[in-house]
């Protein structure tokens, strides 16, 4: 009666044990699936907001590093010797404009030099012709591809890295009427829009078309939707802007554009370095007088 009591008990003890262990790899297994998920949703965003950041207009691609593109543009290499032709005293992109509303916008007119682009675009055809590669005209990009209804190019980069998170392009017209500088402008957004949402097929990208002279500021929003709560979040912004008679359309990403702080830093560092050069410049010219005035009874 004792052996079997005590068999009894040995069971039991058994049974809760591999209940217990069972409970265990069942809540380890379930959270190795949840990991598992969480990371395979994860990798899909990325590859969703990768896809979309790859966008480009007039050759120029969203994430492109400024200074490269520059150095590109002028087809010069990219060496420390031309460090003057693409970078400024305050280790800026040359020509920044709008230093202090955010934007660190430059005008990429004045660097683009068309005549050593195609000749050494021309080199590149060539060479894969004589490799014989197929479409060597498409191996062979170039930095900017102009269009001939646009006078002027713009980007908008990040002061740390040099990333572009704007792109812009000015329409030839002039416009003293916004209705008809958006129904100017539509197309292209159109065209834009279309060509994106064709190298970008997932579901839970999301379009939004604003792009109409009733909005306020006329755009075409591009967002994804999380699948872990549902939230939307602006991923693309194609926008039509009309200024002073001006047409521009636009391509950006918000989430790439500098944060508050990061823009307080960058703004006090450039306060810093204008010290510094004051203060250097000063003392140069001290010196100089040093040299030319009567030292008698100063020493």
């Amino acid at each position: 009666m004792k052996k079997n009591y005590i068999k009894w008990i040995i069971g039991f003890i058994i049974i809760v044990i591999i209940y217990i262990v069972s409970g265990l790899l069942y809540i380890e297994i379930e959270k190795r699936n949840n990991i598992k998920e969480i990371s395979e949703k994860r990798e899909r965003q990325v590859k969703i907001t990768k896809g979309l950041y790859n966008t480009k207009l007039f050759g120029i691609k969203l994430q492109q590093e400024t200074d490269i593109l520059l150095f590109s543009l002028q087809n010069v290499a990219s060496t420390y010797g031309n460090i003057d032709k693409v970078y400024d005293e305050k280790g800026l992109i040359k020509n920044t404009e709008n230093l202090f509303f955010y934007d660190y916008s430059v005008k990429l007119n004045s660097f683009i030099n068309d005549e050593g682009i195609e000749n050494t675009r021309q080199s590149c055809v060539d060479m894969y012709k004589k490799l014989e590669r197929e479409n060597p005209e498409e191996l062979c990009i170039k930095p900017i591809i102009k269009n001939e209804n646009f006078s002027d190019y713009y980007i908008k980069y990040h002061p740390y890295g040099y990333r572009i998170w704007s792109i812009t392009g000015k329409l030839n017209k002039n416009h003293s009427d916004k209705d008809k500088c958006i129904e100017d402008l539509k197309p292209y957004a159109n065209i834009l829009m279309n060509n994106i949402k064709k190298q970008n097929t997932s579901e839970r990208i999301v379009v939004e078309d604003k792009f109409y002279p009733s909005e306020r500021n006329p755009k075409i929003i591009f967002s994804y939707k999380s699948e872990f709560d549902n939230d939307t979040t602006s991923t693309l912004i194609i926008e039509g802007i009309c200024k002073n008679n001006s047409s521009y359309i636009s391509l950006s990403a918000p989430l790439l554009r500098p944060n508050s702080d990061e823009l307080k830093r960058i703004r006090k560092q450039i306060i810093e370095k204008k010290q510094i050069n004051k203060k250097e410049n000063f003392d140069k010219s001290v010196k100089e007088k040093e040299k030319s005035i009567n030292t008698q009874g100063l020493q």
